[in-house]
């Protein structure tokens, strides 16, 4: 697997546990969030998630996360 739409807890604790879970499962991908560049979406998170990834295989370019 090349890339992952994560969810992204953004919190200390939430995210190394799902980035170690990933890693651990698939290896090295790439690994993105959503919700790191807009916030909680609530009930579109799926949507949104969809769309990112979408985004990715058209542009074939994984945006940036806001804050890295």
């Amino acid at each position: 697997m090349g890339y992952l739409e994560a969810h992204g807890t953004g919190t200390s604790l939430g995210d190394p546990v799902e980035v170690s879970a990933v890693t651990g499962a698939y290896g090295k991908s790439c690994i993105s969030s959503l919700k790191a560049n807009v916030g909680h979406t609530e009930g579109s998170a799926g949507a949104a998630g969809v769309i990112a990834l979408l985004s990715v295989l058209l542009f074939r370019e994984v945006s940036a996360n806001a804050h890295l």
